[in-house]
């Protein structure tokens, strides 16, 4: 990414939430599929119990996004995503060379304690520092969730109600 585009990734979290050196949200959601074959359903049944790929987003403050990771089955957990994913790798890497001002918005139980991922503090005294950021931390995660809303909006056939009628290997390729 060039410096100039980060930049302005960093101008819009900070102009909007007053968080510096943020350049994104992260998210997962689950994107219903049709049954795959049976030796292999397993991976694909989620918490709630239905057939989905877990799927990762990353966007920018005005919905814009950034990344989509498509290529793991529902039971898979999202911090096992992130993990598999090449934008972490880049961030390792990145945070091994010295590059200690950028982060991801994350929520809290969802993904890895990592430097480059800002998590909320739960159960801060009102009024306090920490309560203070973290309702600029809620504050800021909103546009993942508004951009996942979006999403699943204009491509009704990524909610639940209508699951994608393509075998995994399909549906997670570009």
């Amino acid at each position: 990414m060039c410096k100039i585009k980060m930049q302005s990734y960093f101008t819009m979290y900070f102009v909007h939430t007053n968080f510096p050196g943020v350049i994104g949200a992260i998210d997962g959601t689950h994107v219903a599929i049709w049954p795959p074959d049976k030796n292999r359903e397993h991976l694909y049944i989620n918490r709630k119990l239905y057939h989905s790929l877990n799927v990762m987003i990353v966007c920018d403050y005005h919905c814009k996004i950034l990344a989509v990771v498509a290529n793991h089955g529902g039971r898979t957990h999202d911090a096992r995503v992130w993990n598999s994913s090449q934008l972490s790798r880049h961030m390792l890497n990145k945070y091994e060379y010295g590059r200690r001002n950028v982060w991801f918005i994350r929520r809290f139980w969802r993904y890895p304690l990592l430097p480059y991922l800002m998590t909320p503090k739960l159960n801060q005294p009102a009024g306090s520092p920490s309560a203070s950021y973290t309702d600029c931390h809620a504050t800021a995660r909103c546009s993942i969730e508004r951009t996942i809303g979006i999403w699943k909006g204009r491509w009704r056939c990524l909610r639940k109600e209508r699951a994608l009628h393509f075998t995994p290997e399909f549906a997670g390729k570009m």
